[in-house]
């Protein structure tokens, strides 16, 4: 019953069906020998839960959720502070100014940031094909000569997503499909504030109706921090800091993917297929995709000797790098180390999720989502990558996904792990 149950918890944080769960996990144990890996996950989410538990003043046995998810958030609310207390100030700055910082602050955390991208040059190009008239407009610009002239290139990037129509949208992204390797270029992820007046007034309705101040291209390599309506907001340094470092790394996974394909004829499209999803190419187990995040997940954690020659010559071990966003915010402020190697543990009290993800509870108090309508999506993304990551690390599982990943390169996809495009 007990074994039952271990496995009976992931499902359930997964949101997914339990006999759909259990035939994915059937398909890896079968190959290799029946590990109940998703059984020693369960215990390690059970054991993290107690410990955390305890750690927030609470009883790990009679608890109820609405007492573990407000000690969560006040949490976070002395987290934030202590972040802001790094930075210099407290609770009653203006956001402009702890946004302006929280950028700083980032460009100088030491962590991987290089990027395979576009290069600037052929970005020109592309928009002098198609000028984003309406991002124009609204910045006051009557030419693009202008606004290339005076806005960096990620501005310009971050300015289109918001700016233009889905149908400029659709023809632009169809122009990708002629990009050449030699089209992109190696360098640094840019991250800035867009705070000046101009960019103030051009996306104050856009952050108003979506709630979101945060853009990034892939393509580009570029992050922007846009301005906000309000003057005090609640939890913006801990959510904006965690937010902005996990951005980083989602451009360096799409940058991997995308630089170990430049060989391949199809080049152009699989750029514009990874622009378009939010999902990269994956494994496919018998109907069950590993998303290339994974891939880069394990390969990235194992020893630069251990390297495998499939890569070579285009990925080195550094492209690979990659660390979870809590375990950077520990160098800064050490009392977040509450939240290490949590990024996938939740638990779920009379049907109600709770997430012990830093995202997700930093998510929750900015918005002051009360119990009962709280978000957990981060978890479960981290909990998927996780219980794939364990299974995928078996030598079995392993030399499977070399293999597959040998026969997209060779471009031969006629084997039972095939390589798919979201």
């Amino acid at each position: 019953m007990l074994i039952r149950n271990m496995s009976k918890i992931i499902s359930e944080l997964l949101g997914e069906a339990k006999a759909d769960y259990a035939a994915k996990i059937l398909k890896m144990e079968n190959i290799i020998g029946k590990d109940s890996l998703d059984i020693r996950l369960g215990a390690d989410i059970i054991g993290k839960i107690n410990i955390k538990i305890r750690a927030l003043g609470l009883n790990s046995t009679d608890s109820s959720g609405p007492e573990i998810y407000f000690s969560l958030m006040s949490t976070v609310r002395m987290h934030d502070d202590f972040l802001m207390r790094h930075l210099g100030e407290n609770s009653n700055t203006d956001t402009s100014t702890l946004l302006s910082k929280i950028v700083i602050l980032v460009k100088k955390i030491r962590m991987p940031r290089n990027v395979w991208v576009i290069k600037h040059s052929a970005a020109k190009k592309l928009l002098k094909n198609q000028p984003p008239k309406h991002l124009m407009k609204l910045l006051g610009y009557r030419s693009l000569e202008s606004l290339l002239k005076r806005e960096s290139m990620g501005l310009v990037f971050a300015g289109i997503q918001f700016a233009e129509s889905a149908a400029w949208h659709k023809k632009f992204k169809q122009s990708y499909s002629l990009l050449q390797p030699s089209d992109f270029e190696s360098r640094k992820i840019d991250i800035s504030y867009a705070g000046n007046a101009r960019w103030q007034k051009a996306t104050a309705e856009f952050v108003k109706s979506t709630r979101n101040n945060i853009i990034s291209s892939k393509e580009m390599g570029s992050i922007v921090v846009l301005p906000l309506p309000a003057t005090k907001l609640r939890g913006l340094t801990i959510y904006t800091l965690t937010l902005l470092i996990q951005t980083v790394t989602e451009l360096r996974t799409f940058s991997s993917f995308i630089k170990l394909r430049q060989v391949q004829p199809n080049f152009g499209d699989i750029v514009k297929s990874a622009v378009l999803s939010d999902e990269l190419g994956g494994l496919s187990n018998g109907g069950s995709e590993l998303h290339w995040r994974i891939i880069q997940r394990h390969f990235g954690a194992i020893s630069n000797l251990a390297h495998p020659d499939v890569f070579e010559p285009h990925l080195q071990p550094e492209d690979l790098q990659w660390r979870k966003a809590e375990n950077i915010l520990i160098n800064i402020e050490p009392a977040l180390q509450f939240w290490e190697n949590m990024d996938y543990v939740g638990l779920i009290k009379d049907g109600q999720t709770v997430s012990f993800n830093i995202l997700d509870a930093a998510t929750n108090y900015i918005n002051d989502r009360t119990y009962g309508n709280q978000v957990y999506g981060h978890m479960q993304a981290s909990l998927r990558n996780e219980l794939y990551s364990q299974y995928y690390s078996h030598p079995i599982l392993e030399s499977r996904m070399l293999l597959s990943l040998e026969n997209e390169m060779s471009g031969d996809n006629n084997n039972f792990y095939r390589l798919v495009t979201a």
